[in-house]
């Protein structure tokens, strides 16, 4: 299956992180994901089986950790997750249609792993100020210490269990391992994304999400 193709000019801007930036180019132009929209200001705040594919997915019940490559991640993407069982990327190729934009959740997407060892890519959705400051309060200390995150509805916020040494001993002492099959991080977030694309308007899930 032949890679899409991207055009190498989005406006997202990244928050810096602790780590360098990667000198290798990505191989997917990320711009065609998130080219359109506007500059992202974010709220300041061992694997053991075989792993075939990256999906898009919140963390769950399981402990995790985000990758501090500033590479192994992309803000401000359009996507969908009504009816496919799984979220699907918009390119900027697809057309925005009215009746398409009620199922579209724009998201900050960043590559995570659990404690079992699963590579996975975070969708933090800007629906809400506060449950998007608060995922990005949660993905920042996840990027120091093993957390899981526990929904609290009515703050509209998630609380956090850190995988302490007292508590959780094996878990802590884990190193986090953001690699699959040889990739790096940023060419893990790429394999998401390139997997996950719906670059036409002719894409079978378009075309079943919204019959014509």
């Amino acid at each position: 299956m032949p890679k899409p193709h991207f055009n190498n000019q989005s406006t997202v801007r990244q928050r810096p992180f602790r780590l360098q930036r990667q000198k290798k180019k990505s191989v997917v132009d990320r711009a065609k994901f998130a080219g359109n929209t506007e500059s992202a200001d974010r709220p300041q705040s061992t694997q053991e089986a075989v792993q075939t594919r990256v999906p898009i997915r919140k963390p769950g019940k399981n402990f995790f950790r985000v990758c501090t490559d500033p590479q192994a991640r992309i803000l401000g993407v359009d996507t969908i997750d009504k009816g496919f069982g799984e979220i699907r990327v918009l390119t900027q190729s697809v057309t925005r249609t009215p009746d398409l934009a009620d199922h579209i959740k724009r998201v900050d997407l960043v590559l995570c792993v659990d404690h079992k060892g699963d590579i996975f890519v975070w969708p933090i959705s800007r629906g809400s100020e506060s449950w998007y400051a608060s995922s990005w309060e949660m993905a920042e200390l996840a990027t120091r210490s093993w957390i899981k995150i526990i929904p609290y509805n009515r703050d509209s916020s998630y609380r956090k269990v850190v995988a302490t040494p007292q508590k959780y001993p094996e878990t802590s002492q884990k190193v986090p391992v953001f690699s699959l099959e040889g990739l790096a991080p940023s060419e893990l977030l790429d394999l998401a994304l390139s997997k996950n694309a719906i670059e036409s308007d002719d894409d079978p899930a378009l075309i079943a999400l919204i019959p014509r």
